[in-house]
């Protein structure tokens, strides 16, 4: 999912509501100007009247055309389809509003407003619409935004599929690589694309790779962190999160790595800025005492700053309260052999001596962690999420382990609530891959709610 198609489907929200608004105001100021001589007011009805019902009336509109699918993130290039979903979300929204009017007996008398605003509202968003997939697909024939694509084709079809891209580049798509089969040749080359971020998709339109062949181009893409889509007559290794479209005329099924995806995104992060700033205010004071007293007990920094992957394997900077020596990585290499760890990449040792007396505490607390919030408001890092692991651990992870860095890791988590650093390294991955594969807002808040209990159990902590 590229960016630019989130901006233009959270872009059609506030413009629909403004249109929906602008279309009642036009209805008012038609009804008691222009037409107040061709049809007598016999009601005097104020414009602030008409938007006291119009302002929460237009959410309806937009939940109806959330419904219809107005707001995907992926555009067909289809303006009438649009055309046709928004006259019939308007008008059911508007039978509900007369429906709501009626039972409520709500004095709304001007049938002439409802019935204006109701065709005002289909034309404004219309245009409104119509104006902003010009301007996404005029990007698009400039290359912004256009998801770069591998095709892997058969040797009969080797110019067909990827002449209609070049031909069409308002589909959003530009081939990269055009190859017609998979081997480590071709695997090293996408590898390279992928590390250059170069690479958002692999498109599978040949019909003659074996299944075992289309199960490693699966695994692969979920090792690489890039989409998958595959034309509909090829037969799959099973899937949790797929959506069928077509694309240049052809059936066409897009895996999902997880369902934070698209608006799912969206209102993730709009939990995470909200309730995280929240979360930032209330805990200020602890921030205050524990930079106070890590400044008194021992020397160095009051955060630390650690690499650790992300999102997609992107290096990003953690923030922790220090709560080892200042030396502790150099000292790491010394205690490696200590590993009470054995089933995985992590380092865990009981009695850690580069620890500091404080930093026991604060450990024990989980007060260390309370500057991932900046990390959180900063947007590399989620309130929920698998644990954020180091480069060098990342680099043993199994091939399905990689599916942990499909989206940004949590400071809470399935794995940490349900065992914290007492659970197996697979046992933890396999927890984490749930809550990917599994996620809803609703998840997000149990997990949240769970976590003190776990930090007041001081449960696994450590």
């Amino acid at each position: 999912m590229k960016r630019s198609e989130l901006f233009f489907s959270v872009l059609l929200v506030p413009l629909d509501y403004i249109m929906i608004i602008l279309a009642g105001i036009t209805a008012h100021a038609l009804r008691f100007s222009a037409f107040s001589d061709v049809l007598p007011v016999q009601f005097d009805l104020s414009l602030s009247d008409v938007l006291h019902v119009l302002f929460p009336a237009a959410f309806l509109w937009l939940i109806i055309f959330a419904f219809l699918g107005l707001y995907s993130v992926r555009y067909d290039g289809k303006t009438r389809n649009e055309w046709l979903k928004t006259f019939i979300g308007s008008t059911t929204a508007v039978a509900l509003l007369i429906f709501f009017i009626f039972f409520s007996q709500e004095l709304f008398a001007s049938r002439f407003i409802i019935l204006t605003t109701w065709v005002l509202s289909v034309l404004y968003i219309g245009i409104e619409r119509t104006i902003i997939r010009y301007i996404q697909q005029l990007a698009l024939r400039r290359g912004v935004g256009a998801r770069q694509l591998v095709l892997i084709t058969s040797e009969e079809d080797k110019h067909k599929l990827a002449k209609t891209f070049d031909e069409h580049p308002e589909f959003g798509f530009r081939v990269v690589l055009h190859i017609t089969s998979f081997d480590d040749e071709t695997r090293s080359r996408i590898h390279d694309l992928s590390c250059r971020d170069e690479v958002d998709d692999i498109l599978l339109a040949n019909p003659q790779v074996s299944e075992s062949m289309i199960g490693e181009l699966a695994n692969f893409t979920i090792e690489e962190q890039i989409g998958f889509r595959y034309t509909a007559d090829l037969l799959p290794v099973p899937l949790t999160h797929f959506e069928l479209n077509t694309l240049a005329g052809v059936p066409v099924i897009e895996i999902k790595r997880t369902s934070l995806e698209g608006w799912g995104r969206v209102w993730k992060r709009v939990f995470d800025v909200s309730i995280g700033s929240l979360m930032l205010i209330v805990t200020s004071p602890v921030f205050l005492v524990a930079a106070v007293l890590i400044r008194i007990t021992s020397r160095g920094p009051i955060l630390k700053s650690l690499q650790r992957v992300g999102e997609r394997g992107k290096i990003f900077t953690l923030y922790k309260f220090r709560s080892m020596v200042e030396n502790a990585e150099s000292l790491k290499e010394q205690l490696i052999q200590f590993n009470e760890r054995k089933d995985g990449p992590l380092f865990k040792m009981k009695n850690d001596p580069r620890i500091t007396p404080f930093g026991h505490f604060i450990r024990k607390t989980s007060i260390d962690e309370l500057p991932q919030l900046l990390n959180v408001l900063q947007g590399t890092m989620s309130l929920v999420g698998p644990r954020p692991h180091e480069p060098q651990e990342v680099a043993r992870y199994t091939q399905n382990q990689k599916k942990l860095l499909s989206i940004k890791p949590g400071m809470t988590g399935m794995a940490q609530v349900s065992g914290r650093s007492d659970l197996q390294f697979e046992e933890e991955a396999l927890l984490d891959i749930y809550y990917i594969e599994n996620w809803n807002l609703l998840f997000d808040i149990r997990l949240i709610l769970k976590t003190p209990q776990v930090v007041l159990l001081r449960k696994g902590s450590a």
